[in-house]
């Protein structure tokens, strides 16, 4: 279990750091002043930059964690192959 806690947060920790670089990479893009989480319509959406940041770093840990899981299926072994690749699409469909 703490194997699957840790691995769980690394992965949250890798989806958020590629999130911020490509957010640096869009900031460039649109050659904006400040950082912003993603394009310009995306962060028009909300009242704030600093709002539209943390939903993009909650999708960006979130994003990790589906990773994380659908890498995760296929270390379970009572599973048969089958079933490892329903559920496998079922975690990355959602």
């Amino acid at each position: 279990m703490k194997k699957f806690i840790r691995g769980l947060a690394g992965s949250i920790s890798i989806g958020i750091t590629i999130g911020l670089v490509v957010s640096t990479f869009f900031s460039y893009l649109y050659k904006t002043k400040y950082l912003l989480p993603s394009s310009p319509a995306f962060v028009k959406n909300f009242e704030t930059p600093l709002d539209a940041f943390i939903v993009s770093i909650i999708i960006w840990g979130l994003m990790g964690v589906v990773f994380f899981l659908s890498q995760y299926i296929f270390l379970l072994e009572k599973l048969s192959i089958t079933q490892q690749t329903i559920y496998h699409f079922i975690v990355t469909y959602c």
